[in-house]
């Protein structure tokens, strides 16, 4: 792996990410056979692309206040589903962390959060049934009983040797799995936060690195909720 002598974080780091240059549907009646949901998995060799989706009436409408999340909650879905046949929707499993179906309303929180958006641009304003859908990002579900952040792709290190470099970091963590972001605030040199894109690379670095040394420093390492996700979990 090759990086910048600088810290140029904008030579390999994109946030938020661009959506060019990937795979494209042109018609909405591929919903199950070329489903955005069909991209590349976390085990899959080939590295999983920034989707967008072209629908025939254009692009979906999207609202500006909507903070990126790997879980979306689908509304207005017709009576004639439930949980026999929501598989339609959610399928391959494989890329799913959880769903949560009720009445009208499908909760689904995805491993990668490019398949959220993904899914997001494919389905929301199609019609199902006659009965038109809406797709919203939403917020995480907290695990019943934990007190520990939950796992949204962000992990955070503690006690970082003050000159370690971002592309140092990268080359360390990056094993585990695909990283959206490094970033860190010059107040807090010792202190460092590592997006990834699919959460079981976050998981995985966690288990992996928590209370190993580098370069002296024994560092310590937690999930971390992004700050924009914190303010509409407490709201």
């Amino acid at each position: 792996m090759s990086f910048h002598n600088d810290e140029d974080w904008g030579f390999y780091i994109e946030t938020p990410p661009s959506l060019k240059n990937s795979a494209t549907y042109n018609s909405p009646c591929e919903i199950l056979n070329n489903s955005p949901l069909n991209l590349p998995t976390y085990n899959a060799p080939e590295k999983l692309t920034n989707p967008i989706i072209v629908r025939p009436d254009g692009e979906a409408p999207t609202d500006p206040t909507e903070i990126e999340s790997r879980a979306v909650n689908v509304l207005n879905l017709p009576k004639i589903y439930d949980q026999s046949n929501i598989q339609e929707i959610v399928n391959p499993q494989s890329i799913i962390n959880t769903f949560d179906y009720e009445e009208d309303q499908l909760h689904i929180e995805f491993f990668d959060i490019r398949h959220a958006i993904a899914f997001r641009q494919f389905y929301n304003n199609l019609k199902f049934n006659g009965q038109t859908i809406e797709v919203k990002f939403s917020v995480p579900r907290p695990v019943t009983g934990s007190q520990h952040p939950i796992n949204n792709g962000t992990i955070v290190l503690f006690h970082l040797p003050p000159s370690i470099t971002n592309p140092t970091l990268s080359q360390y963590f990056s094993q585990y799995g695909e990283i959206r972001q490094i970033r860190g605030t010059p107040q807090k040199p010792t202190q460092r936060f590592i997006e990834y894109w699919d959460t079981r690379g976050s998981e995985a670095a966690v288990h992996a690195m928590n209370g190993v040394l580098m370069s002296g420093s024994k560092i310590s390492i937690e999930f971390s909720v992004p700050g924009g996700m914190r303010r509409k979990a407490f709201k």
